[in-house]
């Protein structure tokens, strides 16, 4: 399996965090993972990445938006299956994904 962040590099110049190419990546890792191994454990590994406590003032929010883009990535390729990139760039035009900075 490859780095998302590197397909994410690549389309949004930048992977800031909490930028678009964040919500790209959470989105693309979901979509892919479900893919390649399924949307079960793919729920339970990104959940689960997560929960891991973190300890400042926008932690709530971020780890909504990326649960938020970690499930439209499994729902996009649950339903669309192999045209999933062009999927996710469309959601993030279309404002389906969010994302903090601009």
């Amino acid at each position: 399996m490859f780095h998302t962040g590197c397909l994410c590099g690549n389309f949004l110049l930048a992977t800031v965090k909490n930028s678009k190419g964040d919500a790209v990546q959470h989105a693309l890792w979901n979509a892919l993972s479900t893919n390649y191994i399924g949307a079960n454990l793919t729920e339970q590994l990104t959940t689960a990445h997560e929960q891991i406590p973190y300890d400042y003032p926008n932690h709530f929010k971020e780890t909504n938006m990326d649960l938020h883009n970690n499930q439209q990535g499994k729902l996009l390729q649950t339903q669309y299956g192999s045209i999933i990139f062009q999927l996710v760039e469309n959601a993030l035009a279309n404002g389906v994904l969010k994302y903090l900075i601009i």
